[in-house]
């Protein structure tokens, strides 16, 4: 106990000092606090200056010492080479393979489980509630950078379902997995604060105001979107906080009908109404479908209209590419969540015509058994 005791003691002193002449480096606090903190008794761990240490902790997470803000992706883009037969190669032997095995071998890196819990329970003790604000900001700007670079990166277009056609073996086999092993991590550890986040901004009676709660829960949507092309790899339904995270956010702003119409305005689809031919704007048309359909209760029927049955059409059409399954299953889904909500009624008299022929037209191809009788139930 007294071990215990004087590295907690240590820890806020240290935070205490820091800038002063001759005081730790921040980075070395959190470094030991991550490896320390899973021995801490519970009584111990109440004494840590959370406030003074939130911050800093979420520094080391994407900044330097972390995932350098997804910078690592910037040199990929430049050795990534177009070879004979339209195929891109990324050598294991480029400087920038080896960069990526460096960021992925730093210590907050290799330790970003445990940091990452470190600070969602630093999250959920914090004493000032504007703190997470704070951090709730950087992690979406954080997120936005990732998916801002990775939009920039060659490999971004190449979709999930033609990589064996247009990636060379040594990519498919080496670089290429290595890379979405370092990007899976990143949004595990992005979602395990959030879900912090949000599950605070329900019990705390500030953050839950009519003022906060709509704000947060919209800022944690936009960064699962900006995530979204790393989780839709995955199935989100396979991560227990992501589901929280997106569910529960969901919740949140569909008591706000106002915010919740303008945060669909905010994320909508920026060529709605046509397929986009970069793989990486299809997925974004995916979440959006995916989340819009949770907030056509909240919605007018105009908005209806404009924001969900505009962006669904295109996929509707039952010629389209059948690689896309699953973002015409979400069109479906999105379009049938707007027909079934009662407010509706002319809108649904409009759209149904052309949405049962289409429908008809879908299956099989476009559609599958499973979610055809589904949607029959429906």
């Amino acid at each position: 106990m007294k071990l215990e005791g004087a590295l907690v003691t240590a820890a806020n002193l240290s935070l205490e000092h820091l800038g002063h002449s001759g005081s730790t480096e921040p980075e070395s606090v959190v470094l030991a606090l991550t490896h320390a903190f899973p021995l801490l008794s519970d009584g111990v761990r109440r004494d840590l200056n959370y406030d003074a240490l939130v911050m800093i902790m979420i520094q080391a997470m994407i900044s330097r010492e972390g995932y350098q803000n997804g910078h690592f992706l910037e040199p990929i883009n430049v050795e990534v080479k177009q070879t004979t037969g339209n195929m891109f190669d990324w050598s294991a032997h480029s400087s920038s393979f080896v960069q990526l095995q460096r960021v992925a071998a730093k210590p907050f890196v290799s330790s970003m489980g445990p940091l990452s819990r470190l600070i969602a329970h630093a999250v959920e003790n914090l004493r000032d509630p504007r703190r997470i604000l704070e951090v709730r900001d950087h992690l979406t700007a954080f997120s936005e950078n990732l998916f801002t670079l990775w939009q920039r990166n060659k490999l971004s277009e190449v979709d999930p379902s033609e990589e064996t056609t247009f990636l060379t073996p040594e990519t498919l086999r080496v670089t290429f997995p290595a890379l979405w092993q370092l990007l899976k991590a990143t949004m595990f550890a992005v979602v395990v604060v959030l879900r912090a986040i949000i599950g605070r901004t329900l019990i705390d009676p500030i953050l839950s105001s009519k003022v906060l709660a709509p704000a947060t829960a919209s800022h944690a949507l936009v960064t699962l979107q900006h995530l979204y092309f790393i989780s839709s790899r995955l199935g989100a339904n396979a991560f227990s906080a992501y589901t929280f995270v997106n569910m529960t956010s969901i919740d949140i702003l569909s008591r706000y009908p106002l915010e919740a119409r303008d945060f669909l305005r905010k994320i909508h689809p920026s060529q709605a109404g046509h397929i986009p031919a970069h793989p990486l704007l299809r997925n974004l048309d995916l979440f959006y479908l995916n989340t819009s359909e949770h907030f056509t209760l909240a919605l007018s029927p105009a908005d209806s209209d404009s924001l969900i049955i505009t962006t669904a059409s295109p996929y509707l059409n039952p010629n389209a590419n059948a690689h896309l399954l699953e973002i015409f299953e979400a069109a479906h889904s999105a379009t049938l969540a707007v027909l079934a909500a009662p407010q509706n009624a002319d809108l649904t008299a409009k759209v149904i015509p052309f949405y049962v022929e289409s429908l008809f037209n879908s299956f099989p191809k476009n559609l599958s058994p499973a979610s055809s009788a589904l949607r029959s139930k429906h």
